[in-house]
């Protein structure tokens, strides 16, 4: 249900019709580099033996790459073996990178990995936005594990080096990824860090030897999401009221994005750029319960609209405050909830039935609102005018990275990774991230009456069911032949 929401076989991801978002601190990428020749890589000082080397580096020393230079007289005249260049050990990567001319100017278009990584941690402040883009989508070319044993790398050749700059520039993003939630760290890594924080402290770096080991300590205290949905804790605190309707519909549109928000805040992510390369449920904890709650909620709402024994009228009355309720959250920014009563409505049993034209005529805003045409164009403008606390329908950001996963990840020379399609990868999982920057007030506390009557969404009916009540409430044209030819054999 959940993904069928916003099914279509037309579907095509739109990059235009993604808001561009105003991220504080951010600028735009940097420019193209003027041409440069290729610089000689100094080499790193030679150590004695009780000096610490990049072979105690997981996986040992980063990939080295030959690099060509158009229009470089002295090219040809190189020794091949000063061809090649350890990106990690460039204070610049800029002019390895290969960068495209945009409407909005230049853009980084691709690279190779050690290159990719160079520019994350170089010290320049025209790379922040590239670096926020970089840290939410290196999960799609290289493992974290690699990720930190290079990066490690970088730092003890710059730390020998004496280049304090770009060594505190590398530990900063060292530690930005140490503390996101996605990474896990290996046996090795875990070695290799407490080594490197026991040289760094020892040689009286404190101020950073104590951010990294921090950030290393709250890691290996991590532990495997413990999640008990609100409802759940709730419902047991009541007893449950004889219908939903009961209770005014502004209230229990706040109860629905309570519920909405305990989950949706605490999505990395992540999860979705995982979700969309390997529909990898035990990689994506709290995505999957996300969108186990969505349709939880869906069904739950077919089925009070199903409800056995149920005058018309009254169905009718329950389908017009369900409405109300949509109204409601559409006023509150929760896009998710209100898709999810939305779905039920528009499901076959309940949408068959002969509601009201007046009903039908309340409905036409909603169902504009998911039209697919023009890439749901209409749904993608109200939630752009949609300023936080907001709870989007994530449905579709995880069909736009599913389409952007299509797409080549690395560029023609089958070595540079193509960072194109990572910007728009970070365009859109980014929206999830700035609807998270801000929550729901004090005005949305927990109801344990209307949390009783949600019962957890558990009071549901199987779709078989749900569509043998709907062919018993308006009997199908098949069943309508039936006794009627059974009337006349009579």
């Amino acid at each position: 249900m959940y993904n069928q929401l916003f099914h279509s076989q037309d579907y095509t991801f739109d990059d235009s019709l993604i808001p561009s978002l105003n991220i504080p601190d951010m600028v735009a990428p940097p420019p193209l580099p003027p041409k440069k020749r290729r610089r000689r890589v100094v080499e790193p000082v030679k150590q004695d033996s009780t000096t610490r080397t990049a072979s105690t580096v997981i996986n040992g020393s980063p990939l080295h790459s030959s690099v060509k230079h158009n229009g470089d007289d002295s090219a040809d005249e190189l020794d091949p073996a000063e061809e090649k260049i350890d990106y990690l050990k460039l204070e610049e990567a800029t002019p390895y990178l290969i960068f495209e001319q945009g409407d909005g100017g230049c853009t980084l278009k691709g690279g190779e990995i050690e290159a990719l990584i160079a520019y994350a941690a170089s010290t320049s402040s025209s790379v922040k936005q590239y670096t926020e883009a970089f840290l939410s989508t290196f999960y799609t070319f290289i493992t974290p594990d690699q990720l930190i044993s290079k990066l490690l790398y970088r730092l003890e050749y710059f730390y020998n080096q004496g280049n304090l700059a770009v060594w505190q520039a590398t530990t900063s993003l060292l530690v930005r990824i140490l503390s996101s939630q996605a990474v896990a760290l290996i046996k090795e890594a875990e070695i290799t860090l407490i080594e490197f924080i026991h040289m760094m402290l020892k040689d009286g770096n404190l101020k950073f030897g104590q951010l990294v080991r921090n950030a290393l300590v709250e890691k290996l205290n991590q532990k495997a999401p413990e999640f008990i949905p609100l409802s759940f804790a709730m419902c047991r605190k009541s007893g449950r009221p004889a219908s939903i309707n009961d209770f005014d519909a502004s209230e229990v549109a706040k109860q629905l994005t309570i519920l909405d928000a305990d989950y949706f805040y605490k999505i990395d992510v992540s999860e979705m750029l995982y979700w969309a390369k390997e529909h990898n449920e035990e990689k994506c904890p709290r995505l999957t319960l996300f969108t186990m709650h969505f349709n939880n909620v869906s069904q739950w709402t077919k089925s009070r609209l199903l409800e056995k024994d149920l005058e018309w009228k009254k169905r009718e009355k329950l389908m017009v405050y369900f409405i109300s309720v949509m109204k409601s959250l559409r006023e509150f920014g929760n896009f998710n909830a209100y898709l999810a009563i939305l779905s039920a409505i528009e499901s076959a049993p309940v949408s068959r039935l002969d509601w009201s034209e007046k009903i039908l005529k309340t409905l036409e805003e909603p169902r504009a609102l998911i039209d697919s045409r023009g890439s749901f164009k209409n749904y993608r403008q109200a939630f752009s005018q949609t300023k936080p606390p907001c709870i989007p329908y994530i449905g579709l950001y995880l069909q736009d990275l599913t389409f952007l996963e299509e797409q080549p990840s690395k560029l023609e020379d089958g070595v540079s990774v193509n960072f194109s399609k990572r910007w728009k990868q970070f365009r859109s999982v980014d929206h999830i991230r700035f609807s998270q920057t801000k929550q729901y007030g004090q005005d949305f506390h927990p109801d344990p009456n209307i949390m009783g009557v949600f019962n957890n969404f558990a009071d549901v009916e199987t779709d078989e069911s749900l569509w043998d009540r709907s062919t018993d409430i308006k009997p199908s044209n098949r069943q309508k032949s039936s006794t009627q030819s059974s009337s006349a054999n009579n």
